[in-house]
């Protein structure tokens, strides 16, 4: 990651975070300093105990709702009990909401996808007025299924015809003989 603060040694404004959650140069490994005085939005490495980002304001540091230990934005886990903060969190919301609450959320959500369904309905019900609009005509699939019958009806006549012509002219050749 990058950062708009370089390296106090080598000047490099590349950073990794080491496991300790400490941002140290990635060209000479310079310690910078804790993960949570960078700000995620614009790369600000800020002062030490902002709350917030100095040059955007975005929020740096969350309250776990467990033990109230500050941890950095993007923190998963609280860094003095260890819980995961985004269960936490999910589980504390879900506690201060009523049963209705949650049905509302759900029902507003379920917009979009009442909106897709309503499109391919309308889609499918399209094609099946077509074929009804060609249905008349002789050019739907029932009447293609109705043409196909016919021809197989043709040819059947035709060869039934060979087949007694067949006959005659074999009877002919025959009794002639």
């Amino acid at each position: 990651m990058e950062t708009d603060r370089g390296c106090p040694k080598c000047g490099a404004s590349e950073v990794v975070l080491r496991k300790d959650q400490q941002l140290a140069c990635s060209n000479c490994g310079t310690v910078l300093g804790g993960v949570s005085r960078l700000c995620p939005s614009c790369s600000h490495y800020n002062e030490d105990n902002l709350r917030h980002c100095s040059v955007c304001g975005t929020e740096l540091v969350r309250e776990c709702s467990s033990c109230g230990a500050d941890n950095w934005v993007l923190a998963s886990y609280c860094s003095q009990c260890g819980r995961h903060l985004g269960l936490v969190e999910r589980l504390a919301r879900r506690w201060q909401q009523t049963t209705q609450q949650r049905l509302y959320e759900r029902q507003a959500s379920m917009g979009p996808l009442k909106e897709q369904e309503e499109w391919a309905s309308q889609g499918r019900m399209a094609s099946i007025m077509h074929l009804e609009r060609l249905e008349p005509l002789g050019l739907g699939p029932a009447a293609r299924g109705h043409g196909d019958r016919r021809l197989l009806r043709i040819l059947a006549v035709v060869a039934a015809l060979l087949f007694v012509a067949f006959i005659v002219a074999l009877l002919v050749t025959v009794g002639g003989a």
